[in-house]
């Protein structure tokens, strides 16, 4: 009795009077029962990791794919704006040829006006305006109904209207008027 050693489920289950074979076979069960359900919970952290590394190349691929699309729109830009200003220019002599200075004889007919002026090609201007992408502004101060009346905040000079029993801004009790609603 003393060398040898029983199992805590086996010696519960002579005292009970079940057979030692019962007692085997029900340790066995739930020994499976738990790998089982450790399988099934590493499976889930798995499915899950799986999951979330998906879902990293998918964001990945997005960054990825607009990083690229904004380096086509910015190079096609910088394309377009190194185009554009060749045309206007191309229109601009088009339009105002540009007169070559004439040598200036040094006869006696000189006027003093003639000789100090020099042909000079007119200003260049912009074609496109320039504060196009600009919205109009409103004014800062509110339109009032002619029917509202207006009071002022004894303690922080908030505007409120007088149909208000607090102030707007600091909840201070606005002082009565009589005929008000």
């Amino acid at each position: 009795m003393f060398g040898r050693r029983r199992r805590p489920i086996l010696g519960a289950a002579v005292v009970v009077g079940a057979s030692k074979a019962a007692a085997k076979r029900e340790v066995r069960k739930q020994e499976i029962l738990a790998t089982e359900r450790d399988q099934e919970i590493q499976r889930e952290v798995e499915l899950r990791r799986y999951q979330d590394e998906q879902q990293e190349l998918r964001a990945q691929r997005a960054v990825d794919e607009a990083i690229k699309k904004a380096g086509l729109q910015e190079q096609a830009a910088q394309q377009n704006a190194a185009v554009m200003p060749l045309q206007p220019q191309q229109q601009y002599n088009a339009a105002y040829p540009v007169m070559q200075p004439q040598p200036r004889d040094m006869g006696l007919y000189n006027s003093t006006g003639q000789s100090m002026q020099e042909y000079r090609p007119a200003p260049e201007y912009s074609l496109a305006p320039q504060f196009v992408d600009e919205r109009p502004r409103k004014s800062p101060v509110p339109r009032q109904t002619p029917d509202s009346r207006v009071q002022y905040c004894t303690q922080c000079g908030q505007t409120c209207q007088e149909a208000d029993r607090f102030c707007r801004q600091c909840g201070m009790k606005q002082p009565y008027r009589e005929g008000t609603v």
